[in-house]
């Protein structure tokens, strides 16, 4: 019982003690993780846009066809790929919680 409160306490940690945690006893990417989407998401918007404006640079027609297609697909197809990704990231790491939380309770029983 008394490591469950100290792995709470220690989970609890902020950021910067996170960084600095040379045991590992809590982790910076959990945090980090939505941060890291929505940057992705912003670059994602921007590289768009800039595909828009390139393809009405070109033509009109083309430009029209990017506006209404392609770019709303770009940015569906990576915005999904970055959130499975990250999602992936967190399983990870809430599978490690799961496998922990497990030995704990061998270990009182």
């Amino acid at each position: 019982m008394g490591t469950q409160v100290q792995r709470d306490s220690s989970s609890q940690a902020g950021f910067i003690a996170s960084l600095f945690d040379f045991r590992f006893d809590s982790f910076v990417t959990p945090r980090v993780v939505r941060v890291v989407y929505v940057i992705a998401m912003i670059m994602i918007a921007l590289s768009a846009l800039g595909f828009l404006l390139f393809a009405f640079k070109i033509s009109i027609g083309f430009g029209i066809i990017t506006l209404f297609i392609l770019c709303p697909l770009y940015f569906f197809l990576y915005v999904a790929l970055w959130r499975i990704a990250l999602e992936l990231i967190m399983v990870i790491f809430r599978i490690g919680d799961d496998v922990r939380s497990i030995r704990e309770h061998r270990d009182l029983a």
